[in-house]
């Protein structure tokens, strides 16, 4: 998609700065307690899915089209938010462990692929890259809690970082770079 330029209004630049305190404290709370914050966020989504579950039900009774789908994303969605909200410990360790065992296995497969490859075509740097590749896959797979903690503390800088340039963004009133609607 193509990226826009706009200059917040004063009447805006506030959401700004809103959103980039929320990424700051979200960051800061990744990086210094990252299962407190992960069990927190867990607890939102599961009052997200939640909402979304009940409002995919109240909606069959406005628009009877594909009832079945509705009653079954709903059904789900009240089902997965009651599990996030009362079981957020269970909940957070199976979505991140899913997680983390995704990566870890596209990350042995690919790795066996560019072995593969620097096999036939002769090149030791992919052979290196994916037996690189392979043995972190493998450390996540053995290890999913390693991956896990390393997700948070990823997603912590990156939050803290952005939430930063968005705070000076804000306050100095400088183009934001947003998607385009089109």
């Amino acid at each position: 998609m193509a990226q826009t330029t706009t200059r917040p209004t004063d009447q805006t630049r506030w959401l700004f700065l809103l959103q980039g305190v929320v990424a700051v404290l979200l960051g800061l709370g990744l990086l210094l307690v990252p299962m407190q914050t992960l069990f927190a966020i867990v607890i939102l989504l599961g009052a997200y899915w939640f909402i979304r579950g009940v409002a995919s039900l109240l909606y069959i009774a406005i628009d009877r089209t594909n009832w079945g789908w509705k009653l079954f994303v709903g059904a789900l969605g009240v089902i997965a938010g009651v599990l996030a909200m009362t079981a957020p410990l269970v909940t957070g360790t199976v979505i991140f462990t899913i997680f983390v065992f995704v990566i870890g296995f596209q990350a042995i497969f690919s790795g066996f692929t560019e072995i593969y490859y620097g096999v036939e075509s002769r090149r030791a740097s992919l052979i290196l890259l994916g037996t690189v590749s392979v043995l972190l896959g493998a450390a996540l797979v053995l290890n999913p809690w390693i991956g896990i903690t390393v997700l948070a503390i990823v997603a912590g800088i990156i939050s803290l970082v952005g939430g930063v340039v968005t705070i000076g963004a804000a306050m100095r009133g400088a183009p934001i770079a947003r998607r385009a609607t089109a």
